[in-house]
């Protein structure tokens, strides 16, 4: 729905104008994507990329082995 609606603002304005309905439309999604920590998770879920390779360099992949 959201995808559909950013393409008809682009189509009738040229670009993908955010007017009020659109952002809600994204807040809402962004709402859906909320992911809680597990132990499991890669820390590149976590942390940006920079920080996430440095981690991994030390030996730490997951944020069970960052949390002991």
């Amino acid at each position: 729905m959201l995808a559909a609606h950013l393409r008809a603002s682009i189509a009738k304005h040229g670009s993908a104008r955010l007017a009020r309905a659109s952002l809600q439309m994204v807040e809402q999604a962004a709402g859906l994507a909320v992911a809680a920590p597990l132990t499991g998770h890669a820390l590149g879920l976590w942390f940006h990329p920079l920080i996430a390779r440095h981690f991994t360099v030390a030996g730490i992949g997951t944020l069970a082995e960052l949390a002991t």
